[in-house]
């Protein structure tokens, strides 16, 4: 008995082509119309950087590091970029953030450095901040700052570095505290030695030494702040204070 042949009507292939047909009429309608919507969008100047505001705080960020920026799409800006090279420029702000303010315009906030000690390299001298991050390489000392001695870094030291080393912290850490004694104001910190953490010495600016070691230094810098207060020493005849014992010893001339 003969096999009947199977036979596929018209109208059940035309169907299916139908549909498909308009599937790919569809998907190529949107992609297109996202396209034209994405490139009228990107070349809008509704949405071209046209005001920078920066803190007052930091005015000394020029305007012309940020010159390529005006006239960029606002919602195509990579704000990590911008913020890395500005941090490389300007190695004295700290928790530098950029903000979009829709449609056009952009702020940028941040923290400034504070320096709080300089220290000896073979570029001259690196001032650094609390955090030990170098904020500037200067060619001379600036007497306003005291100086970080007993101190070895391999390599060049560059802005923008952080410096951590145990010596280092015990440098910044001792300048910092120094610093917020209101007793210590009159008699500032000219260097502060940590080659030995064992027998660090300080060098205030009338030239007396003062001898501590890496323990209780907020109490035994507030209870040298309490000796020079008191005006009852004779600091020309005094040669050094040695803060390491129970008693302050007085080495004399």
């Amino acid at each position: 008995m003969a096999k009947r042949r199977k036979t596929i009507s018209l109208s059940a292939v035309k169907w299916p082509l139908i549909i498909l047909l308009t599937l790919a009429i569809l998907i190529g309608s949107i992609v297109y119309a996202c396209r034209f919507i994405g490139g009228c969008i990107l070349n809008a100047d509704y949405f071209k950087v046209k005001i920078i505001s920066i803190d007052p705080a930091l005015q000394s960020i020029s305007r012309r590091d940020l010159k390529y920026v005006l006239g960029n799409n606002i919602l195509f800006l990579d704000l990590k970029a911008i913020e890395k090279d500005l941090l490389r420029k300007y190695p004295f702000v700290s928790q530098l953030k950029i903000v979009k303010h829709f449609p056009n315009q952009i702020s940028i906030e941040a923290k400034q450095r504070f320096a709080v000690l300089q220290i000896k390299g073979s570029r001259g001298y690196y001032v650094v901040d609390t955090s030990g991050v170098v904020m500037a390489i200067a060619s001379e000392q600036n007497p306003a700052l005291p100086v970080a001695l007993g101190l070895d870094y391999p390599g060049r030291l560059v802005l923008g570095k952080t410096l951590s080393t145990r010596k280092t912290d015990w440098a910044l850490r001792i300048a910092a505290v120094f610093s917020m004694i209101p007793e210590l104001s009159s008699y500032p910190l000219a260097s502060v030695d940590v080659g030995n953490l064992f027998k660090i010495e300080l060098t205030l600016t009338n030239n007396l030494r003062v001898i501590m070691d890496d323990e209780r230094v907020e109490e035994r810098l507030t209870v040298l702040g309490k000796m020079l207060s008191r005006g009852n020493l004779n600091l020309s005849r005094i040669k050094y204070i040695d803060l390491r014992f129970k008693e302050p010893v007085l080495g004399t001339k």
